[in-house]
C-alpha cells in the first residue's frame, strides 16, 4: 500500500449520478450566479451510480493530507493538494485536468466556500495573527487576498470580557500554554466543502 502511496499521492475519486434536468425546474426556481437553476429533478439522480478514480497529483513524496475538493457554480472542479497549496481544475467533469495553480493556501485553513449567489470561491484562514481570506471570481483560475472582519459568538465575547482565555495565533499558542495562560486558537480546516443552504431557518 505504502508502494502505490509513494508514486500516486493524491487520488481523487467521484461518484457521477447523472447531471440534472434543467429543463424540468419550475420557472420560480432561484438561479445560481451563472443563470442555471439551483436545483433540479431528482430523476437524474436515480440511475445506477458508478466509480470512477483518476489520479490528479503525481510524485514521490510519502506525505498525504487530505485533498480539498469542490465544484463551482460553472461545474469546474478544484483538487487541492492543501499540503504544497497545489491547486488543479477541471472544466469537463474530470476527463482532463489543467496545470498545477501555486496558490498561497491550503494545510489549515479552509476547504473552498462556493458562494451560489456570486460564483465567487473563498478561502479562509484564521490560526495567524492576522485572520485574512482568498478570493477567487473566475471559478478558481486566479486568487486574489483580502483582509477578513470576525464577529465573534456570544461564547468568545465572554471570554474576551472575562480575561479567562486570550486568543492567539497557532504558532503561538504552545509557548502561550507552557504559561500561566489559557489559550485558544481558531481553526477552519475541513474535508467538505462549504455549502449554500437553500431550506429552512438559516438560507440565504
Amino acid at each position: 500500500m505504502m508502494g502505490l502511496l509513494k508514486y500516486f499521492l493524491v487520488v481523487v475519486t467521484f461518484y457521477l449520478l447523472g447531471a440534472c434536468d434543467s429543463t424540468a425546474v419550475n420557472d420560480e426556481m432561484d438561479l445560481t450566479a451563472i443563470g442555471k437553476p439551483e436545483e433540479g429533478a431528482l430523476d437524474p439522480f436515480m440511475a445506477e451510480s458508478f466509480f470512477k478514480m483518476d489520479v490528479v497529483f503525481q510524485d514521490g513524496s510519502a506525505k498525504l493530507r487530505e485533498p480539498y475538493l469542490a465544484v463551482a457554480v460553472d461545474g469546474t472542479i478544484l483538487a487541492m493538494r492543501n499540503r504544497k497549496g497545489h491547486l488543479r481544475r477541471s472544466e469537463d467533469g474530470g476527463k482532463t485536468w489543467g496545470e498545477i495553480i501555486e496558490v498561497p493556501f491550503g494545510f489549515l485553513d479552509s476547504n473552498f466556500i462556493i458562494d451560489e449567489n456570486t460564483g465567487d470561491i473563498i478561502v479562509i484562514r484564521l490560526w495567524e495573527d492576522t485572520d485574512k481570506q482568498w478570493r477567487s471570481k473566475d471559478h478558481g483560475k486566479t486568487w486574489r487576498e483580502e483582509n477578513l472582519i470576525l464577529k465573534p459568538n456570544g461564547i468568545v465575547k465572554w471570554l474576551n470580557q472575562t480575561g479567562l482565555m486570550k486568543r492567539v495565533s497557532w504558532r503561538r499558542q504552545e509557548k502561550e500554554q507552557n504559561g500561566n495562560i489559557d489559550t485558544y486558537t481558531l481553526h477552519s480546516n475541513a474535508s467538505e466543502s462549504g455549502i449554500t443552504l437553500r431550506h429552512g431557518g438559516k438560507k440565504r
